[in-house]
C-alpha cells in the first residue's frame, strides 16, 4: 500500500502530498510549496493536519509504479487561496487534489482519483488534527475536536465530509501513536476510467459568530458550501470549471455576487487574456477586482478595453462600469443552477476499523 505520512512542518502534506513512500527521503524535503506561499492561510496558527492518503489496487500495490505529485497551479488572492496538485500514477490511479481556502473561514479539500485499469481498489484518507483534545464522530460525517486549551474554552476544530466514503475514528495507540484520526475508506471494483472523489471541509469555531459550515456534493468536481444551513459558495474544478458562456478556468468558486478563479482565460464578455491568470471580483464592501498573472503579461482586455498590469498584477475599482456590475449580478442565476444540483449526503455505514 502506498502511503504518505510525515510530521506536518511544511505545506507538503495538506497541500499536495508531494511524494509517495517509494520516493527517497531527500526528495521529500525538497518538495515544498512555491516560493512566497504562506502556509498559515490554510488552518491558521493551529498548524496543519497530518494527512495520509493511501491507494491499493488488486492487492499488488508494491508491484505498481508510482509518481510524485506536482503543483499545477497556485492562486494566492486577497480573500481566497486555491491550489491544484496532481500525480499521474498512484498505485494504478491518477490523482488530483484541489484546495480552496477562504482566509479565516474554511478550507475545502477535494481528492479526485481515476482508475487507469480495471480492478479492485481500496482508497483511504486519514486526517489527524494538529491540536490536542477529545474527538467524536457525529452523523457519520462530522469529526468534532473539543480542544484542551484553558485559554480558549469551547473552541472546536471540525472536519465535515460529503458522506461518500465510510467513516470511523481510529486510535493509533497500538502502534505507539496516541493521536486519534478520522479515517475515510472506499473499497470496491472500478472499471478503467471510473472516478472517485472525496470532498472534505475543515473549519474552526472560535466564537458564537463563527457560524456552522457544511458541504453538499454537486458532482465529483463541484461542491456547495453552506453557512448556517444556507447556500454560501459553489466551488468548481475540472470540467465543471469550464462553464459554457460564463467562464473558463482550471478551478474557481463563486457566490451570488462574487467570483474567484485560478488559471482563467475567459470570463463571459468581461475579461479576456492571452495567458492564464488568477482573479477575484467582489461586490462587497465595494466592487473591486484583483488580477494576478505572469510577470511578462502586460495587458488584459476588460470590456474591450486594454488595461495595464504592473509586475503581473492589477487592482481596480469597478464602480461605474455598468457592464461588469451587470455581469456580476447574473452570477445569481448561475449560482442557483448549481445549488439545484446539490445532493443530500447519504448516511455512511461505519467500518469497524480502518484497514492497515
Amino acid at each position: 500500500m502506498t502511503c504518505v505520512r510525515r510530521p506536518v512542518r511544511t505545506i507538503t502534506i495538506i497541500a499536495c502530498i508531494c511524494a509517495v513512500v517509494h520516493a527517497p527521503a531527500a526528495d521529500l524535503e525538497e518538495m515544498t510549496a512555491p516560493e512566497g506561499f504562506d502556509e498559515g492561510v490554510f488552518l491558521g496558527e493551529e498548524g496543519l493536519y497530518d494527512s495520509v492518503l493511501s491507494v491499493s489496487g488488486n492487492g499488488e500495490a508494491d508491484a505498481l509504479e508510482t509518481s510524485n505529485a506536482e503543483f499545477e497551479t497556485l492562486a494566492d488572492l486577497p480573500t481566497v487561496v486555491m491550489m491544484e496538485t496532481a500525480a499521474q500514477n498512484l498505485n494504478g490511479c491518477e490523482w488530483v487534489r484541489n484546495i480552496h481556502a477562504r482566509r479565516g473561514e474554511f478550507v475545502l479539500i477535494t481528492d479526485r482519483l481515476r482508475a487507469r485499469a480495471p480492478g479492485e481498489y481500496t482508497v483511504g484518507s486519514d486526517w489527524t488534527p494538529p491540536a490536542e483534545g477529545e474527538l467524536r464522530l457525529e452523523n457519520d460525517r462530522l469529526l468534532v475536536m473539543e480542544r484542551e486549551d484553558p485559554d480558549a474554552p469551547g473552541r472546536r476544530l471540525l472536519i465535515r465530509t460529503d458522506g461518500a466514503f465510510n467513516a470511523t475514528l481510529v486510535d493509533g495507540a497500538d502502534d505507539g501513536d496516541d493521536a486519534v484520526a478520522l479515517s475515510l475508506r472506499f473499497s470496491g471494483e472500478l472499471e478503467q476510467d471510473d472516478t472517485l472523489a472525496l470532498h472534505t471541509l475543515f473549519y474552526e469555531d472560535t466564537d458564537a459568530e463563527s457560524g456552522e459550515w457544511d458541504l453538499r456534493r454537486i458532482s465529483d468536481e463541484a461542491v456547495l458550501i453552506l453557512r448556517d444551513e444556507e447556500p454560501d459558495t459553489v466551488v468548481v474544478m475540472g470540467e465543471e470549471a469550464d462553464i459554457p458562456g460564463q467562464a473558463r478556468m482550471r478551478m474557481g468558486a463563486f457566490t451570488r455576487s462574487s467570483i474567484w478563479a485560478a488559471d482563467m482565460t475567459d470570463l463571459r464578455d468581461i475579461l479576456r487574456t492571452e495567458q492564464p491568470i488568477h482573479g477575484e471580483v467582489r461586490s462587497a464592501p465595494t466592487t473591486h477586482a484583483t488580477v494576478i498573472g505572469p510577470e511578462d503579461l502586460k495587458t488584459i482586455s476588460v470590456v474591450g478595453m486594454p488595461l495595464m498590469l504592473e509586475g503581473g498584477r492589477l487592482e481596480m475599482d469597478l464602480a461605474g462600469l455598468g457592464d461588469i456590475s451587470a455581469g456580476i449580478v447574473e452570477l445569481e442565476t448561475l449560482f442557483d443552477s448549481f445549488v439545484e444540483r446539490a445532493i443530500e449526503p447519504p448516511r455512511a455505514e461505519l467500518t469497524p476499523e480502518a484497514p492497515a
